[in-house]
């Protein structure tokens, strides 16, 4: 057996598609394929279908049926942050050697192909740690603004060296417009609220609507428990398309704390914090 470990230069660079490309591909040659994402974060227990385990399942035409998604990825995560945080919130830990034996154990399968997808930009999130961790001391006045400046210009400097090629990657693995604007106006983009492609079409087309935060207004995109972390790129991918613009042009949401659901319980246990 083969084995392709696939990972980027930072998330959201489309690993999970080229890793699903990648299987397809394998496969239309006649050759069997096995596909793991082993650990996710982000994912809701209720609706595997709209989940990356989801896409790399179906690019082999395999069903995301629990037994099916177990084998894949079998630590999963609700919170969308980085699986050691994840884990902690429903305080559970990652055990790093039983994650590798099981991709050993996968090793050993009768597959032609294993492909793995693993974690994204795990240098670039180091640097950027590091640079937030700076600014907080420079904010507690433990620094001051010019010592943080050259702490962290080798630091930059370093991260930009990684996030080098994402251009290139960007530009070669873009999905699919189909995927990236649903052409099936019956395709559910708002879960939370339960919007579809068509309805967005509709507003944009019909209203003139001008950008998804006044989108919100129309049908509640993005106020829902996520606050637009599923659907935002898709409500503006669509919105360009009628439009006939770069989703740059389009905007995204304004994105307003709490990013999350709070419970008043909640609220109540912060410590009073006097206005500056």
């Amino acid at each position: 057996m083969k084995t392709l470990f696939v990972t980027a230069s930072g998330t959201g660079t489309g690993k999970t598609y080229v890793t699903g490309a990648l299987a397809a591909a394998f496969r239309d040659k006649g050759l069997s394929v096995r596909v793991l994402k082993p650990v996710v974060s982000g994912y809701p227990g209720d609706d595997a279908e709209v989940t990356d385990t989801a896409i790399l399942l179906k690019s082999l035409e395999i069903e995301p049926t629990q037994e099916a998604v177990e084998a894949c990825s079998p630590w999963r995560f609700t919170e969308p942050l980085s699986p050691d945080m994840a884990a902690r919130r429903e305080g559970r830990s990652i055990d790093f050697g039983a994650l590798v034996g099981f991709c050993r154990d996968m090793q050993g399968g009768e597959e032609d192909r294993l492909l793995i997808e693993g974690i994204g930009g795990a240098m670039v999130a180091e640097y950027r740690g590091r640079l937030a961790a700076l600014d907080a001391a420079r904010q507690l006045e433990r620094i001051g603004a010019e010592e943080r400046d050259n702490r962290a210009q080798p630091v930059r400097r370093d991260r930009d060296r990684h996030m080098l090629i994402r251009p290139f990657l960007d530009t070669l693995y873009r999905p699919r417009q189909e995927n990236l604007a649903p052409p099936d106006a019956a395709t559910l983009v708002c879960r939370c609220e339960e919007v579809r492609a068509g309805e967005i079409r509709k507003l944009t087309t019909e209203q003139s609507c001008p950008g998804p935060n006044q989108m919100k207004t129309f049908v509640r995109c993005g106020m829902g428990p996520c606050q637009g972390r599923l659907c935002g790129l898709t409500v503006v991918e669509l919105m360009a398309e009628c439009r006939g613009v770069q989703p740059s042009e389009i905007g995204y949401y304004r994105i307003r704390p709490p990013v999350k659901p709070v419970t008043v319980g909640e609220l109540s246990t912060l410590k009073e914090i006097e206005a500056g």
